[in-house]
């Protein structure tokens, strides 16, 4: 009877500690993730070099007219 009781001891505290760490990393993880995203909400928004190189992506940019490039 002892050494079952030993055994489910140590079980449940092994069984607690990983949950501990799982609700530890989710939770730190969270507020790591909401301070960064505060920081990046306060910053500027992003240029790209005045359109000189951007991926239509989205389908938003219009079309660069034949003369802002560079010729031959």
């Amino acid at each position: 009877m002892t050494t079952a009781d030993i055994f489910m001891s140590t079980l449940m505290v092994i069984l607690i500690g990983i949950g501990l760490s799982i609700v530890g990393g989710i939770a730190a993880g969270f507020v790591f993730f909401a301070a960064r995203e505060r920081h990046r909400r306060s910053l500027p928004t992003f240029s790209d070099a005045g359109g000189m190189i951007r991926l239509n992506l989205d389908g938003l940019t219009p079309d660069i007219a034949p003369g802002r490039l560079l010729g031959d």
